[in-house]
């Protein structure tokens, strides 16, 4: 896992600048790379334990309210094609159900997506 921390706007070349962030961009207080690292340590390991012990609808509308894929047109390849659209839902398996421009419905479990 990369994590941009500590660069700033300007840092960033004009190609991805406006996609590009840190989390010193969004954050006024100094940051402990500790604490940070720690924190996000406790969250995998809860987060993996809830995926061992926990059928997948449990945890569904928690995963769907935190994602930011919604109401976003996406880009994505399936079979080496690529298709555009918008995430319409995540199902009870954890499949993303994507609904293309042309209508058609694609269940994704992994899948390159840009937006």
């Amino acid at each position: 896992i990369g994590i941009n921390m500590m660069q700033q706007q300007d840092d960033f070349s004009d190609a991805i600048k406006h996609r590009a962030t840190s989390i010193q961009l969004h954050n006024t207080d100094d940051i402990n790379r500790y604490h940070l690292l720690q924190t996000l340590l406790h969250n995998i390991e809860y987060r993996y334990r809830q995926f061992l012990t926990l059928p997948f609808s449990d945890i569904r509308d928690e995963y769907k309210h935190a994602s930011n894929i919604w109401n976003r047109t996406l880009t994505f390849t399936e079979n080496d094609q690529q298709f555009e659209g918008q995430a319409v839902d995540i199902d009870e398996e954890g499949y993303l159900i994507v609904q293309d421009n042309d209508g058609k419905t694609h269940q994704l479990i992994s899948a390159d997506i840009e937006f």
